[in-house]
Parts: C-alpha cells; sequence; structure tokens
C-alpha cells in the first residue's frame, strides 16, 4: 500500500479482492472506517492492545498482541496496516470457521514449526487468561485448561498438535472454538 497508507488504490482493491473474500464495496467500507479510526494508515501494538482494553478492561492483552502482530504483521515493521488488517485480522471475522481456526493456530504455532507444542498451548492460554482477566489472573486456571486442552486436541498423543487435530479438536468442543478465534480485538463485541 505504499507510503499514502490513508490513500485505496485500484491496485490495492485488486490485490484484496483476490486475497479475502470481501466485495469492492466491503473492502472501500472498511477502508474507509480503518482511516477514520486510525489517519496514520496503520495499527500499532499500542492501538491494537487499547482495542483489546475496550472488551477487556481489567486484563493485559500484551503476550496476546505480540502473538497476533507475529502472525499478521507480514512485513515485520511493527505495525499492521489496512492491507494487513483487512487480509487477517478483519477478513478473520468473515472467514469460515476452519480458516478463523487455521488462523488461532498460526498465532498458537509460536515458533512456526507447522504444529503446536505443550509449551506453545500453555504460553498462550495463560496469554489470553491474562488479557481476558477482568483483574483476576489465576495462572493455575489457566495452566489447568492448557493442559486439558492439549490432552483433548492431542489424538495420537505425540505431544504435538497438527493443524488437523486443532481445527478438529475446537469443532467438538465449542467453548474452545470460541476461546482460541481471538477475534475479540476487532469486533468491539463482549464475548
Amino acid at each position: 500500500m505504499g507510503a499514502k497508507q490513508s490513500q485505496l488504490t485500484p491496485s490495492d482493491v485488486s490485490q484484496l479482492l483476490h486475497s479475502t473474500d470481501l466485495s469492492e464495496q466491503e473492502i472501500r467500507e472498511f477502508h474507509k472506517e480503518f482511516v477514520k479510526s486510525h489517519p496514520k494508515g496503520r495499527l500499532t501494538k499500542l492501538d491494537v492492545s487499547k482495542l483489546y482494553k475496550k472488551t477487556y478492561p481489567k486484563g493485559d492483552p500484551t503476550a496476546v498482541v505480540d502473538e497476533m502482530f507475529r502472525v499478521y504483521d507480514v512485513d515485520n515493521n511493527g505495525t499492521i496496516d489496512f492491507r494487513e488488517f483487512i487480509v487477517g485480522l478483519g477478513a478473520a471475522q468473515h472467514a469460515a470457521e476452519d480458516q478463523k481456526l487455521k488462523l488461532a493456530f498460526q498465532v498458537f504455532d509460536a515458533d512456526q514449526s507447522g504444529y503446536i507444542s505443550n509449551a506453545e498451548m500453555h504460553a498462550l492460554i495463560r496469554a489470553i487468561y491474562k488479557a481476558q482477566a477482568y483483574g483476576k489472573y489465576d495462572e493455575k486456571v489457566a495452566d489447568t485448561v492448557g493442559s486439558l486442552m492439549f490432552q483433548q486436541m492431542d489424538k495420537n498423543r505425540d505431544n504435538k498438535i497438527t493443524l488437523n487435530e486443532f481445527i478438529e479438536g475446537a469443532k467438538k468442543d465449542p467453548s474452545i472454538a470460541r476461546l482460541l478465534q481471538l477475534d475479540v480485538c476487532c469486533s468491539g463485541k463482549k464475548h
């Protein structure tokens, strides 16, 4: 999207039409709202943390935001521009369940190994619980949930969760799917 982040060129629209399931009108509407909310044309970690805190005012979203940026800040410049936003975070709101879960899997797979280790599961579950703590973060509860989720998803007991195991496990337990989708930062809705 170049230096003029607040401008949406025909080339930008064309690229976004090919990389999302959004219509041209939806892209233009999202862009208009994005620029209205973020005149510089990009989101910083602080911006995303503030959005998250609107939903969970007593939580600490730092670790969750760091993981989100690892996945969605494609050019690794420390910000999420409109294109990264709409392809990653924004488009996830309109994606099918499997696609949302695939995005969540990428957030959990911190080392990008293609599977989720027990340590990765626990680290992100702790981060999610801390972010949604409502002022009462209990690491023991987060660890218990992480252990139970890992055991439930690791079907072949090889101490790693593949993408297929992750999707299958989340689909079998709706409470897991809700926790894992990590879309609260952008929707502005309380879950």
